[in-house]
């Protein structure tokens, strides 16, 4: 809603927006938060760097990115149902398989906990031998 509020001068104008947008920049923001960390599943270690997304029930997609200790916070978010967290960074697997997951609630003030494992690809290395020990 708008108020007109008549002003004697641009200088009261000025200043009546000035105290408005500083007031209104001070309201924290409202909505839910989902927070956690996202690590490697074979050592243990925080995966910096990490894409980390949650869809609500109507597909849309918030995405977020780790930082060096893998963790990420997700804020601003409307009161509903979530499923992820899908984590993704280029040399682990594809976490797309999550889509089926079951949803979890996010409300008020409390940040929901997710975390999430990425799995490392593996690679072989190593030389094929004959029964003498020469390469084949």
């Amino acid at each position: 809603m708008a108020v007109l509020i008549p002003l004697a001068n641009a200088r009261g104008a000025v200043t009546l927006c000035f105290t408005l947008c500083f007031a209104l920049s001070a309201v924290p923001l409202i909505g839910g938060s989902i927070e956690g960390r996202v690590t490697n599943s074979v050592t243990g270690e925080p995966v910096g760097g990490a894409k980390v997304r949650f869809l609500d029930l109507k597909n849309n997609g918030y995405d977020t990115v780790t930082d060096s200790a893998g963790s990420y916070r997700l804020e601003g978010l409307a009161d509903g149902d979530y499923r992820g967290p899908f984590a993704s960074k280029d040399g682990f697997t594809d976490d797309s398989r999550k889509v089926f997951s079951a949803p979890f609630h996010v409300a008020g003030d409390i940040a929901v906990p997710m975390n999430a494992q990425l799995n490392p690809r593996s690679s072989l290395r190593g030389r094929v031998l004959d029964e003498d020990g020469k390469p084949a």
